[in-house]
This record gives C-alpha cells, sequence and structure tokens, in this order.
C-alpha cells in the first residue's frame, strides 16, 4: 500500500473513532468541564467582590448608627447598643465568611488583586469607635 494511502486511512479512522465519540458525548464532557471551571471561577470573583462590598456597606451602616442620637425613633424596638451589636456581629460572620473562602486552595486565585488575601475587622473604619 502507498504512503498516500495508509496517510488517508488513518485521518478516515480519526475522523470515524471522533464522530463515533462524540455521539457517545464522550468528547464534549471534558468541554462541559472547562465550561463548569470557567462558571465557578466567575461565580467566585463575584462572590468575593459582593462579600467585600457587603462588609463595606455594614461598615458605612455602624458609622450612621453610632452618629444617631439616643433618642432617634429607630431605637424604640432595639436600643442603640443592640443595634450596634447586631451590625457588628453581621460584619464579623461576613469576615468569617470572607476568610474561609480565601483560605481555600481552589478559591483564592479567583480573587481580584484589588481585594485584600484576609480581612479584619480593624479594618473597619467604624468597628472599633
Amino acid at each position: 500500500m502507498s504512503a498516500i494511502k495508509q496517510v488517508a486511512l488513518v485521518i478516515l479512522g480519526i475522523i470515524i473513532v471522533s464522530v463515533i465519540l462524540f455521539t457517545c458525548n464522550i468528547i464534549s464532557i471534558g468541554g462541559n468541564h472547562i465550561t463548569n471551571s470557567m462558571e465557578n471561577a466567575v461565580i467566585s470573583y463575584d462572590e468575593y467582590q459582593n462579600i467585600y462590598a457587603t462588609c463595606n456597606q455594614l461598615n458605612a451602616d455602624l458609622g450612621v448608627i453610632q452618629t444617631t442620637p439616643e433618642s432617634d425613633k429607630q431605637f424604640s424596638q432595639f436600643s442603640k447598643s443592640q443595634r450596634i451589636n447586631a451590625i457588628k456581629s453581621n460584619l464579623n460572620r461576613w469576615i468569617e465568611e470572607y476568610n474561609a473562602k480565601s483560605k481555600h486552595i481552589d478559591k483564592k486565585w479567583w480573587k481580584s488583586n484589588e481585594l485584600p488575601y484576609q480581612l479584619s475587622s480593624n479594618q473597619f473604619s467604624n468597628y472599633n469607635n
């Protein structure tokens, strides 16, 4: 058999095997894995951004509550100190969540370089006021 016929048979064999594998949905498994990995990366990236934004919002809320007088109507059901403690607890929970996710070996790589590796309550200006 000539070399051209051998090459043609090899190419034809590769095409037939590829069609069979694609039909049996074996080839697309690798493609699905890559797609899922990229989706998870985007979700993780957004998750860090959202947690950090939530922490900053809680810090801002804490500043507002701290500067609001004790006689304000919003403190009729819950005292000012109860509201401050609730916001601080919520902020601590989000900080712990961020830090736990940041320590995961498979998730820390999907965080923006602009975000800190770990958060601390001391990073938020209104926490210790």
